[in-house]
């Protein structure tokens, strides 16, 4: 049950929920009245780029790719539409969380190529975050992407390959 709008999350820790529970394609079930709710979790609660990552036509379920311990990072993957041919192989979009479990009271940078979050294709990606819209631009799989993320918070983006053959 996702408890975005309820009394004790921050603002990042319901952004954090509202992203894993996508990746993990999980029936919604909210804790709120979308009728009362303050617009800052709703905006989170309706947010269509992350409830199209939750109903992606795959239905592929997403998977923890990377965790941490000693940074207090975790990384959440979910194959996603749309996919491309590149050959004879289907490459895929991705909705990518990165998730700091932190709590120490400041954002931490975090920074790896993307091939790290199974961003593969030779022909390299588009990042766009979910949340915010912003562009990152343009990625080869040896390419790093830096973040800093607030404690307990998330950056959720998705990733569509750029498939040079089309």
């Amino acid at each position: 049950m996702l408890l975005v709008g309820d009394f004790g999350l921050s603002y990042d820790q319901q952004k954090t929920q509202m992203a894993i529970w996508s990746i993990l394609a999980a029936p919604l079930i909210m804790s709120t009245d979308l009728r009362t709710l303050e617009p800052q979790y709703r905006r989170i609660l309706l947010n269509r780029n992350v409830i199209a990552v939750n109903q992606d036509k795959l239905g592929i379920q997403g998977r923890q790719i990377i965790t941490s311990k000693d940074k207090g990072v975790e990384v959440w993957t979910r194959p996603i539409t749309p996919t491309a041919k590149s050959g004879n192989t289907i490459v895929y979009s991705y909705a990518v969380a990165i998730w700091n479990k932190r709590d120490d009271g400041t954002p931490y940078p975090f920074s790896n190529p993307i091939s790290q979050y199974g961003l593969t294709s030779k022909s390299g990606y588009f990042l766009r975050d979910l949340y915010t819209n912003q562009d990152y631009g343009f990625f080869l799989p040896t390419d790093l992407l830096t973040v800093k993320v607030n404690p307990s918070g998330v950056i959720f983006f998705k990733a569509t390959p750029v498939i040079a053959d089309r």
